[in-house]
């Protein structure tokens, strides 16, 4: 009798044990998706050290109690530490996909490299029966772009490059069968129809299309507090109609924006002296467009941020729309029509006061600038109106329901040299401040006249700039770097 109870006794203490070597391993597992939370957040490096130990703090506090509560012999505080390690779990793993998937996004948008494409093509008069293959012997070129980059895609053709003097003469040697291939960059093409009533796309095409890609290291970039930063918006056939000098101040939570026609005529960077507008500067690459208007500002630009328009559409449709404000009523020139000039469908009618757009509408928005009086100048302040709505709509929660997609949006709207330290920095330095950057705004200004652009003999409409709104531009602009 006295044995059986000894045994009965002995299987209690066995069941006890496990009882709570079993409710220890879920505090543990509670403890373990905490500290994951943890280094992820440590890792993504955008917290203050004072809210990283807060965090720290606080989830340590979860897991003490996790413990103390599974280890009460009573059901009741059991129930509660099964319950609380459930939620921890729960708003863990939350936090740890979130977080990875900024981290990606980050690492992978804020790399040490940087690649720029340039589309180009081989073309010939319409009717010929060239095909790929047949790509050989003289190739025609206006010497406008990089011919090296080129010559590495085209290394396996036997051909011979012939530079020529006019771009006009060389579209109409290739319309009339004088010459039978033309090599040109996708701008350059798309150009010479708009700019010259005499070229139609029916009397040529294309044989063969290649992207020709340029790799920069940036290993020499580093933080900075202040620091200007130019913004380009690209557009489907690479011309830049956006220019942005956004100056920024973190100790003075300051930040200048500095709004520059498209049409700007200055000299290009590596031109030899020749003159091109802002908009097509942007088919020679990115860093020609940085050099050439910091030689003509005389400042320091620091950072750049490529927007491609293109993108735009897509990630203004996954975050559903954006509202945007119209101080008049108009119909656009342009058609809510992607990838293409032609104009000829439905126009869009922006009404007064504010409205919901979405991708398409936004896009044919900030392309407008025929409907305004001053032009190019309100189209440029509807851009950084937009950008704003953009920003907006994304700090709202129901940006969350489709996180993931977003931030595929994100990584094909732009290229950056901006290090991801900066980043950390900013985001750092916001947070920790807890206040709001203070924007203004101003504008450089010129006079409108007709010359040749991109470094061709076409003629198109170009603004000469004024250079007292330049000299008060580069002032503020230094003054707030002070």
């Amino acid at each position: 009798m006295k044995k059986e109870k000894e045994n009965t006794q002995a299987k209690r203490k066995k069941l006890k044990l496990k009882k709570r070597v079993i409710m220890n391993i879920i505090g543990l597992i509670g403890g373990i998706f905490s500290l994951i939370l943890f280094l992820s957040i440590l890792k993504l490096n955008l917290l203050p050290d004072k809210y990283l130990l807060l965090l720290g703090f606080i989830l340590l506090i979860i897991v003490i109690v996790i413990f103390v509560l599974v280890n009460i012999k009573t059901k009741l505080t059991h129930f509660f530490g099964i319950f609380l390690t459930v939620l921890d779990v729960l708003m863990c793993s939350v936090g740890i996909y979130y977080i990875s998937r900024t981290t990606a996004f980050l690492d992978q948008s804020f790399s040490k490299k940087v690649t720029t494409t340039t589309t180009y093509y081989i073309v010939t008069k319409s009717g010929n029966s060239y095909q790929e293959d047949d790509i050989e012997g003289d190739v025609y070129y206006y010497n406008n772009f990089d011919l090296k980059d080129v010559k590495k895609s085209l290394a396996d053709f036997d051909i011979h490059y012939v530079e020529c003097e006019s771009m006009i003469q060389l579209f109409n040697d290739i319309k009339d069968g004088v010459k039978n291939f033309m090599l040109i960059d996708k701008a350059n093409y798309s150009l010479a129809f708009e700019l010259d009533t005499n070229f139609s796309s029916e009397d040529y095409q294309i044989v063969y299309k290649f992207d020709a890609k340029k790799t920069v290291n940036n290993t020499n970039k580093t933080t900075k507090t202040k620091f200007t930063l130019l913004i380009v918006g690209n557009d489907f056939a690479g011309y830049n109609d956006l220019n942005l000098l956004v100056t920024v101040n973190l100790k003075k939570n300051k930040v200048l924006v500095t709004t520059i026609p498209r049409g700007y005529y200055i000299p290009v960077d590596g031109k030899g002296g020749r003159k091109d507008t802002l908009s097509f500067m942007g088919p020679y690459g990115i860093y020609t467009s940085v050099h050439s208007i910091a030689d003509y500002f005389k400042i320091n630009i620091d950072y750049f941020l490529k927007i491609n328009t293109h993108s735009l559409v897509g990630l203004v449709d996954e975050i559903g729309g954006i509202t945007y404000c119209s101080d008049k009523s108009y119909y656009t020139t342009h058609s809510l029509v992607l990838d293409t000039y032609n104009d000829n469908k439905g126009k869009f009618y922006v009404k007064k006061g504010c409205q919901e757009l979405n991708g398409i509408q936004t896009l044919t928005v900030a392309r407008e600038r025929r409907a305004f009086y001053d032009g190019d100048r309100t189209r440029q302040k509807n851009c950084v109106k937009i950008m704003q709505a953009i920003l907006e709509k994304m700090k709202s929660t129901n940006t969350l329901t489709n996180y993931s997609n977003i931030l595929a949006s994100l990584s094909d709207l732009y290229e950056t040299d901006i290090p991801k330290e900066e980043i950390s920095l900013i985001a750092k330095k916001i947070i920790n401040s807890n206040a709001n950057l203070e924007f203004v705004m101003q504008s450089v200004d010129g006079t409108e006249t007709k010359d040749y652009v991109h470094l061709t003999d076409l003629l198109d409409y170009v603004i000469i700039p004024n250079d007292e709104t330049v000299l008060l531009a580069q002032e503020q602009i230094q003054l707030l770097l002070k």
